[in-house]
């Protein structure tokens, strides 16, 4: 099994100019520090809900710190278990009405 890139070295391959810049990628985009994601999540609660758009159906995620995950759907079962699959370690993943 290939061992995981390090946080310089996916950095770098990805062409980015250093770790600080995908640190602050990452909490821009999945709303969690690259250590944070590694973890699967761990120590954050996930929330989660459905929206309709023009385009089809989409679950949105998002932690205390701000959106986490969104993705178009084949059906709600499958986009939660996907989420569930992302952030193996999260606390919880709750639906929010």
């Amino acid at each position: 099994m290939k061992q995981p890139l390090s946080l310089a070295e996916a950095s770098f391959q990805t062409g980015l100019s250093g770790t600080s810049r995908l640190h602050d990628l990452s909490i821009g985009i999945v709303g969690m520090t690259p250590g944070e994601f590694k973890n699967g999540g761990k120590g954050f609660q996930i929330r989660y809900s459905f929206a309709d758009t023009p385009f089809g159906k989409v679950i949105i995620a998002s932690t205390h710190k701000e959106i986490s995950h969104i993705a178009f759907l084949q059906n709600e079962k499958s986009g939660v278990i996907d989420l569930q699959e992302l952030f193996p370690h999260a606390d919880n993943c709750k639906k929010e009405i």
